[in-house]
């Protein structure tokens, strides 16, 4: 008949050579200043495995070094510790030096004891964190097993509960969002990596504070928090914005009630793409809405602007003396044309038509941006190198008539910083140089008489590659924009310059050539006082049109 042996403890037959193969042992400490204890208990136990593992005991007679075994074996499953060695109380201050001094708490300890009355069971369970308390003389060899069974599937427990911790913090952690673990009071008792750098604490410096003081960006929705920890209902806040730097991160913030014990998980999902992928799908609507009104108004514009402009040119040419047909006519007339010259000026008849002209130029040349919104580009991209072009339009710059002009341009600073490993990118060239040229235009024009005092004005171009793509960047150290001006900054026809100084539609235009045209994107960094940067990002390879 065939038995089945279930028990969690096998003994060795004393005739049979046990074979362990590769068990890892359960390491027991065995602290008593009387040897004999030592030989009885390893004789006892060391024939057995337990739990499917053999035992290995480590002996220490006296304070001093028990204290080194229990450093160098922080592993250990199971202390077994008498209470009086050099002293009456060397078990018990042990206790005090694993527990709080090592800090070691997945130790088992069990007390034994030749002295009860010293040591009443009952007290010292109170004061110091043991798990069993044996006297001596009731601690057979059937007892000895029983207990130290008992204190090992403790052991065992505790150390897979560690793991499965670890194993959570673990995953917690390589997790993007920032998590928080709160109390019904708000407090945090804990928390990820991404909350550790988002909050700029250590992890003890994070516990135990309040989480709208660890990380200041909840201060705004402090009310709507407590109230949710409160009634133990879920709390969601999108866009909760912060500032990094010189730009800005965005969160979705969620709280959500926790099941099993009092208190929330606060969820931080970063979403600033997002926002950025938001901005500009509502600023190309924008640029679709602006083609649509462009293309059903151009005509209608254009007729009446037309006949202006040319009725202002035609009136200018028919009143000066130059055209040989104007001198006949007025001779005819008996009209002194040098005299109606003069009256023209004196009356500034002659400076009033010219103002139509130019105007009425200057709306054209309005509408007919706005009709770049309505046709997709004909023109023929080519593989260009952008450093050359770079430099090229810089060069036409600064024979623009208007910069060339300006006090502030003068005494501009125009830095370059291309990278020399920039691979050819295919685009339209007129088109790449209109774009830099209107944002080197803005970086002049917003400097003004705002400079900060002792700055001197400085506009960078620079070029970099980077994956799949290469970046364009025009960066100033002007007085920089407030962010409700920044999200506005690529309207068309909004401008922050005085009326009859700009459209509106420089960057704008920028934008869609940019977006349209070049399926890139073009995105405005600036903080107010802190000068603004403008990334174009143009695409190595482009998909068919």
């Amino acid at each position: 008949m065939t038995s089945t042996n279930t028990s969690p403890f096998v003994f060795a037959n004393p005739h049979t050579k046990t074979v362990r193969a590769q068990a890892v042992p359960w390491k027991v400490l065995i602290i008593d200043d009387e040897p004999s204890v030592h030989q009885i208990t390893k004789a006892i136990i060391t024939e057995y495995e337990i739990l499917g593992r053999p035992i290995e005991c480590l002996s220490a007679y006296g304070d001093a070094d028990a204290r080194v075994l229990l450093k160098e074996h922080p592993d250990a499953a199971v202390c077994l510790l008498d209470v009086v060695m050099d002293t009456k109380e060397t078990g018990l201050k042990l206790v005090q030096y694993i527990r709080k001094d090592l800090n070691n708490q997945m130790m088992r300890i069990v007390l034994r004891t030749g002295q009860p009355g010293y040591a009443p069971e009952r007290e010292v369970f109170i004061q110091f964190d043991i798990n069993d308390y044996k006297t001596k003389t009731e601690l057979t060899e059937e007892r000895l097993f029983t207990t130290l069974l008992g204190a090992l599937r403790d052991y065992q427990s505790l150390t897979q509960l560690d793991r499965n911790n670890r194993l959570l913090t673990d995953v917690i952690d390589s997790m993007p969002e920032v998590y928080l673990i709160l109390n019904l009071k708000g407090e945090i008792t804990g928390l990820n990596s991404k909350a550790l750098a988002l909050s700029g604490l250590s992890r003890e410096q994070g516990t135990g504070n309040k989480a709208w003081e660890a990380l200041p960006l909840l201060n705004a929705y402090r009310t709507e928090l407590e109230q949710a920890l409160v009634t133990g209902k879920v709390c969601r806040v999108e866009r909760v914005k912060t500032k990094i730097g010189q730009g800005s991160q965005y969160f979705d913030l969620m709280l959500y009630p926790l099941t099993q014990q009092a208190g929330a998980a606060l969820i931080l999902e970063e979403v600033s793409l997002k926002v950025r992928y938001e901005e500009m799908v509502i600023q190309s609507e924008k640029m679709l809405s602006v083609g649509g009104l462009a293309a059903g108004i151009a005509h209608e514009i254009n007729n009446p602007l037309s006949a202006i402009l040319q009725g202002a040119q035609n009136t200018l040419r028919r009143l000066g003396p130059e055209m040989e047909k104007n001198r006949e006519v007025a001779a005819s007339y008996k009209i002194d044309i040098d005299a109606l010259q003069a009256y023209l000026k004196e009356r500034k008849i002659t400076e009033f038509l010219d103002h139509i002209v130019d105007a009425a130029g200057r709306a054209a040349g309005i509408v007919e941006t706005m009709l770049r919104f309505s046709r997709k580009s004909e023109s023929r991209k080519s593989s260009t190198n952008l450093n050359d072009l770079v430099e090229s339009t810089l060069r036409l710059i600064t024979k623009d008539y208007n910069l060339k002009h300006s006090e502030v341009f003068a005494a501009t600073e125009l830095n370059t910083q291309l990278d020399p490993e920039l691979p050819l990118v295919p685009l339209e060239m007129t088109e790449i140089q209109q774009v830099l040229i209107n944002l080197v235009k803005n970086a002049v024009q917003a400097f003004g008489d705002k400079l900060p005092a002792g700055n001197n004005p400085v506009i960078t171009v620079s070029t970099q590659r980077m994956a799949g793509k290469v970046r364009l960047e025009v960066a100033d150290n002007g007085p920089g924009m407030p962010e409700e001006i920044r999200r506005r900054i690529l309207e068309p026809f909004f401008t922050t310059k005085e009326v009859g100084q700009g459209t509106g539609l420089g960057l704008a235009v920028s934008y869609f050539i940019i977006t349209n045209n070049h399926q890139g994107s073009l995105e405005v960094l600036s903080e107010q006082g802190k000068g603004t940067r403008v990334q174009v990002d143009l695409p190595l390879h482009l998909e068919k049109e």
